[in-house]
């Protein structure tokens, strides 16, 4: 208690200069390690698109927004960013690029043990379904495809990002606007299904 503020200094110092070999040496194999890893891991490029949502389309009713209507608005994009995600996007974006004849999009095939885990899976369980290679092909696609992608909202704001990261720079770019040129081409054949639905229940009204 009647120890001065650095009266432990002394024996720190005393310390690391006996662990001064154990610490550098540490140290160099960290260091090794580390560059070990960097000359023999794949380097990763990632792409980035950004969208705007248009949240008026969540006041479909006149289009005016009300006060205090911001939740409505927020909950619209999350909808929006979740739909980005969603399996039909990913598929419109594996069939436009082919994506499930892509080496980055194919898995490896299974070795012996593995092969003869999923033949008695199916034997225990009854299913001999038989699947059809092509689309099975698009579904390992899109199951890769989600791993590489990344959704989120920025902050508050209307802006959605989307990151997709792959080995090469190329795929990256191609495959993150493949992405958004999905979403909005959803986007359109949802606002020409419904214009579509809303003219026959007019000319059904006007009938009436």
């Amino acid at each position: 208690a009647d120890a001065g503020p650095f009266a432990w200094l002394p024996a720190g110092v005393a310390f690391l200069r006996r662990r001064l070999l154990l610490i550098a040496g540490c140290g160099a194999i960290a260091l090794a390690i580390g560059l070990v890893y960097l000359a023999s891991t794949t380097r990763q490029y990632t792409a980035v698109a950004t969208l705007t949502i248009d949240t008026r389309r969540a006041h479909p009713v006149g289009g005016q927004q009300a006060s205090g209507d911001w939740q409505s608005e927020s909950a619209y994009v999350e909808s929006q960013v979740e739909l980005i995600r969603s399996p039909a996007t990913l598929r419109g974006v594996v069939e436009r690029l082919q994506l499930d004849h892509h080496p980055a999009f194919t898995p490896t095939p299974p070795g012996p043990i593995r092969a003869m885990a999923t033949t008695a899976r199916r034997w225990l369980t009854g299913d001999y379904a038989v699947i059809d290679p092509t689309l099975r092909g698009q579904a390992n696609a899109g199951i890769a495809l989600a791993r590489m992608l990344e959704v989120w909202r920025v902050g508050t704001t209307s802006v959605v990002e989307i990151r997709v990261r792959t080995a090469d720079r190329e795929l990256s770019a191609q495959v993150a606007n493949a992405v958004t040129a999905a979403y909005m081409a959803q986007q359109l054949v949802a606002i020409s299904d419904t214009t579509r639905r809303a003219g026959g229940w007019l000319e059904t009204r006007i009938v009436e």
